[in-house]
């Protein structure tokens, strides 16, 4: 079965090629996206659980880093 999966692909063109591997780019971006998008979502649920505001967070963060960079 390998050895179909490669003959089908010495059989396509380098532009069949190319155009698999935009498509393949396209998705990876896709999928980064909605995750990305699905963690500032738990974000922003957490902040308004513990009702502190997006500000607040970034500077606990940035403080938290600083403080460890300062070790």
């Amino acid at each position: 079965m390998a050895k179909a999966k490669d003959m089908e692909l010495e059989q396509m063109s380098v532009g069949e090629i190319d155009e698999l591997e935009k498509k393949l780019v396209e998705l990876k971006k896709q999928k980064m996206k909605e995750e990305k998008a699905a963690v500032i979502k738990q974000v922003r649920k957490l902040c308004m659980d513990y009702k502190i505001s997006a500000t607040q967070l970034r500077g606990a963060l940035v403080t938290r880093e600083r403080k460890k960079n300062d070790k």
